[in-house]
């Protein structure tokens, strides 16, 4: 396997101890997912403590505390063929923003969100237009600059 990320890459936070079962969650959930795909990642966030979270004025539930097999935000300058990787992995949980995807594994079957506010579910056909069309317009920016 290609180790194009390690740990320490999905940690958010550098100055907080991670504990070992965050680390081994990391290795074993998400590691090998992030090192298969193909698409460039500009940005990764992982693990974020329940501190950080409650610091944030934020209830400390979220997915990146890893109380379960924990989250992932992933940033990438060409949204859509991340998209078209991203729905091929074992996350079952993937919700899209508009400049990011969040993933995680906290549903028992796939489900596919678009952040308007709240996380609103939605249809893979729908999530197929909605990322195709928000990644549209910035691939025709860069056409039209070349030009």
């Amino acid at each position: 396997m290609d180790s194009r990320f390690k740990v320490s890459d999905l940690i958010y936070e550098t100055h907080v101890h991670v504990p070992k079962e965050v680390i081994r969650k990391i290795e074993q959930y998400h590691l090998p997912v992030l090192n298969e795909l193909q698409t460039p990642i500009t940005s990764v966030v992982g693990y974020r403590s329940y501190q950080y979270e409650i610091m944030k004025g934020r209830p400390g539930t979220s997915q990146h505390t890893f109380t379960t097999k924990g989250a992932v935000d992933l940033v990438a300058d060409d949204l859509y063929a991340l998209w078209k990787e991203l729905k091929e992995t074992p996350y079952t949980r993937i919700c899209f923003y508009g400049n990011f995807f969040h993933c995680d594994y906290k549903s028992p079957i796939r489900h596919y969100y678009v952040n308007k506010d709240h996380w609103v579910n939605i249809d893979i056909n729908q999530m197929e237009k909605t990322v195709y069309e928000y990644a549209r317009p910035a691939a025709l920016d860069v056409l039209y600059t070349i030009a």
